[in-house]
């Protein structure tokens, strides 16, 4: 309603897509009603311009990368107290489509060969949103099914940036997978 009133009166308005919403007919409707859509990213330009007539109205505009100060690994596993060989880490909010039980599921075949792997998970929970929590308490059920809890850190609350930072760079692997087709 609010994109409608402002072209009703005129006003230029920009949409910044942080992530896809997932409906063609949401995304076709607010491309309707703005004069650009900012996304951060290659794959959310290629999914815009599959909605044809609104391709003129698409800019990436990436997200930055921080100035980070390089540290030792070993070092910050060990102020982590982390002891294992190999660590992969993944964060953001908890989403289902974030992909976080899948690589759960890829973490039962790995710790058949690297015993003590870690898989870090960093990823608070969005209270106002039902799915978030369900999918939260869906990974702890993976966890534990599987006997994952010695090879599984989740940390469910806002970790400040300085700590994120740390935690990734302490990491050997950093798994990003977004699966949009959920």
């Amino acid at each position: 309603r609010f994109l409608t009133e402002l072209k009703s009166i005129g006003t230029k308005s920009v949409v910044t897509m942080h992530s896809i919403v997932r409906s063609r007919a949401t995304e076709a409707k607010i491309a309707l009603l703005v004069d650009k859509i900012i996304v951060h990213s290659e794959h959310c330009r290629n999914y815009m311009l599959n909605i044809n007539e609104y391709c003129d109205k698409v800019v990436i505009i990436p997200h930055g990368s921080p100035n980070i100060v390089t540290m030792n690994t070993v070092e910050l596993r060990k102020n982590f107290d982390i002891k294992s060989s190999h660590v992969i880490a993944s964060f953001g909010f908890m989403q289902p489509y974030k992909g976080f039980d899948a690589v759960l599921e890829a973490l039962i075949q790995l710790k058949q060969k690297y015993q003590d792997i870690l898989y870090l998970i960093m990823s608070s929970i969005r209270p106002k949103e039902k799915d978030s929590l369900e999918y939260y308490w869906k990974l702890r059920r993976i966890i534990s099914k599987y006997g994952l809890s010695g090879n599984v850190r989740l940390y469910h609350d806002f970790l400040p940036e300085s700590i994120l930072q740390k935690m990734l760079q302490l990491s050997d692997i950093i798994v990003l997978y977004y699966d949009f087709n959920l």
